[in-house]
This record gives C-alpha cells, structure tokens and sequence, in this order.
C-alpha cells in the first residue's frame, strides 16, 4: 500500500508531486497513517489526491517541525543558588573572654594590705557576701599548697562569674593556691589552668608578680583570685624596690 501511495503521488500534476514531501512525512507520520489519509482519495480511482486533503497535509508538515523543535529544545540551566555571607558580628555568641589579649595596665601595681585599705570589709562575719569586682596587682610568695576551695568563697566565686557574666568560669577556681605577703598567709582561688604551669615556674620561697582580681568579701574577710601571674628574671633577684625589677612573661601563661 506504501508503494501505491507513493505512485500517485508522483503521478500528480500539482505541486506536491515532489517524493521528498512523502519522504518528510514519514519522519513524523506512521506509514500506516498516511496510508489511511491517502487511500479514500486512491479508492475513487481517479489516480489523485484531493485537494483539501493535501493542503491539511502541508499544514501538518509545516506546524509539527516546529512544535517538535519547541518541545525538544533544553531547558536553561538555572543558576546555583548562592549561600548567604557569613556572619560579620565583631562579638559572635558563644565568645569568650578568654580570647581577648590580656591587659597588664589594668592591674595598678599595690600591696594586699592597701588593696583592702581602699575598699575594706565589714568586719562582721554573718555580714552578706559582698562583690568588689577590683584589679590590681602585687608582689608574692609562693608557698606552693593547694587546697579545696572552701564552699562559702565558693559560693562568692560562682556570684562574681555570674555577675561579669561568664558563669561557666565558675567551676575552673575549685582550687585555692598558698602564697604570702611579708608574713601575712594568703589563700587565692586560681584557675586550673594556672595550677601547673605555677607549680612548674615557681618553687617555694620564689616571688612572683601576681595579677589578681579583689573578687569581695565573705564572712567579713576579702577574696583574691589569680588572673595571671609572671617570674623575675635572675638578675633581678637583688634589686632593693620591687617595683623596678622585669617581670619576665611566662610562656604559655593563658590563664583559662
């Protein structure tokens, strides 16, 4: 039936007796369809084709190329979405203190005896837990002993970590290292992370320039902390006023 089809095709004096029409239609019509459509008109035994039936023909061969080029085409490729920049807050949540560099010039050089001096405690031992919250710093001795923080300078510590709002800090002064001034004992709760690097720079009788903080005071007596700490270097040893002597920086002296 194909080869009927294509024989009075070529026997048409129109103009669509050329075989590429036939073969183009093929590309996107059945063979068994464009006989279906062809054979009415070949049945009349005329040798043609009707007319209308070819100009629907045409149209069809000129509407679906396109349709097909339209439904084939490739999608553009969207493009990639882009991640938000990262945060530029100077104080990301989470920050600790201890990351800041630490301060030597807001620690006045002074003794314990006029650090109490300038902000003396009641002297009633049921008197309420006061918080100082002062800065300063002093030339001790080290003793070397350490001790349990006792549970009522505890407590204080816990209230002054919560009050310059670092409570997490709280549990690293657990410990309390011995030092002395003169002939007066102190007892200072220092951070763990303080402990050995203390006890491997120092040995008994050595002074130290201790950066403290005047943390308050507890059943009538003051609280000191540890901050950081730093040797004399030997040859200053013998100098006469320690004011004037070097403080050499320990290494590694983080006190977190």
């Amino acid at each position: 039936m194909s080869w009927q089809v294509s024989e009075n095709m070529k026997r048409h004096n129109g103009p669509f007796h050329s075989p590429s029409l036939l073969e183009s239609s093929r590309s996107w019509l059945p063979h068994g369809a464009i006989a279906a459509l062809l054979v009415p008109g070949c049945r009349r035994g005329a040798g043609r084709v009707e007319l209308p039936f070819l100009l629907a023909l045409l149209v069809l061969a000129l509407l679906c190329p396109a349709a097909s080029a339209k439904s084939t085409a490739p999608e553009k490729p969207k493009p990639p979405a882009v991640a938000p920049p990262p945060s530029q807050d100077p104080n990301p949540e989470g920050q600790k203190a201890e990351d800041e560099p630490f301060d030597r010039t807001q620690y006045p050089l002074m003794s314990i005896a006029k650090a109490v001096s300038m902000e003396p405690c009641p002297p009633n031992p049921k008197a309420k837990p006061l918080i100082k919250d002062r800065l300063f710093s002093a030339e001790l001795v080290y003793q070397g002993s350490l001790r349990d923080t006792p549970p009522a300078r505890y407590e204080l510590m816990k209230r002054w970590t919560k009050q310059i709002g670092d409570p997490d800090a709280a549990p690293r002064y657990k410990k309390e290292i011995s030092l002395s001034e003169g002939k007066r004992p102190l007892w200072l709760p220092v951070p763990e992370g303080l402990i050995e690097p203390m006890q491997a720079d120092l040995v008994v009788g050595d002074r130290a320039l201790i950066y403290a903080v005047f943390v308050g005071c507890v059943q009538g007596k003051p609280v000191f902390a540890i901050d950081e700490f730093e040797t004399f270097t030997p040859e200053d040893e013998e100098a006469d006023d320690y004011i004037t002597r070097r403080p050499s920086s320990r290494p590694g002296g983080d006190p977190s």
